[in-house]
């Protein structure tokens, strides 16, 4: 929480610290995190107006954000098969498929569906 939150990662064996990334200025916090099935990236919904998504590489320790969805986002999940690292977004009114380069696509909910609301996502293998 806060103007510039940021995201640590540890190793959850000794407790040390491995990774921190800082979000962009008016992130105001965090509301859904997810781990790649391998531990390579992490992604993650801020709290921002735009719900930005970022994408980190903990290999490389880079990053990027790409605006999310004008609708709340309350979970985030990657693929549970081995080696994939697409995940999923889901919401206010919206599901949104997306793979580590930030390009997403919008669920589609067929021509007489309706919209609406996801609380969360899970990946099968």
């Amino acid at each position: 929480m806060g103007s510039a939150p940021a995201v640590f990662v540890w190793d959850a064996l000794s407790g040390k610290k491995t990774n921190r990334l800082k979000l962009n200025k008016g992130a105001r916090g965090v509301d859904a995190i997810a781990m790649s099935t391998d531990g390579s990236f992490v992604a993650l919904a801020d709290r921002h107006d735009q719900h930005n998504i970022y994408i980190w590489n903990l290999r490389t320790g880079e990053s990027k954000s790409v605006v999310g969805d004008v609708n709340k986002i309350f979970d985030i999940c990657f693929s549970a098969r081995q080696g994939d690292t697409n995940f999923v977004t889901a919401g206010a009114k919206h599901i949104k498929f997306w793979d580590v380069s930030g390009t997403g696509k919008k669920g589609v909910f067929g021509q007489a569906g309706e919209m609406t609301s996801f609380a969360c996502c899970a990946y099968d293998d």
